[in-house]
């Protein structure tokens, strides 16, 4: 009997490029500048030298001089030392303090931000922000879409599918 409705990521992947899947461009952004660095780093620099060994392009953005963005370097990873000031208004060139806001609000109706990434969709000023959060029934959902959309600048809010 096979594996019926089961479908791994990885068959027919054995090692190697598998020309058949397209390749995807990945930016990876922390802004840690401490000393020290942990869990969240070092996934980084995992995940990012085995998607290049995947073909695809994995670049990490941090702050420069730092022991994490050093390792990764010395792992072979891509890495830039381009995290200056506030990084989420250089990366983003969205209006100042938006994420502050958004954080803020969702904060306020007692959810938990467990991923947040953004990116831009153009020179227009316009950009992309995901976020995956905890809730706990779709009234909860519900009233933490309604929040977001109340934040200047949200042009709309949805529902990503599971």
């Amino acid at each position: 009997m096979g594996r019926a409705g089961r479908v791994n990521a990885l068959d027919g992947f054995r090692g190697g490029v598998d020309n058949a899947r397209p390749r995807v461009r990945i930016l990876f952004v922390n802004a840690n500048h401490s000393p020290a660095y942990g869990g969240v780093e070092r996934w980084m620099i995992d995940a990012a030298s085995g998607l290049a060994t995947r073909g695809h392009r994995t670049v990490l953005l941090g702050r420069p001089g730092t022991p994490w963005l050093a390792a990764a370097a010395a792992a072979g990873a891509r890495v830039r030392g381009d995290i200056h000031g506030t990084w989420a208004q250089r990366v983003l060139r969205v209006r100042k303090g938006m994420i502050a806001e958004l954080s803020s609000r969702i904060a306020d109706i007692n959810t938990n931000i467990v991923n947040l990434e953004a990116s831009t969709a153009g020179a227009d000023s316009h950009a992309r922000i995901d976020m995956t959060v905890e809730i706990s029934d779709l009234k909860h959902l519900e009233k933490v879409m309604k929040s977001i959309r109340g934040v200047e600048g949200v042009l709309g809010v949805e529902r990503a599918a599971r």
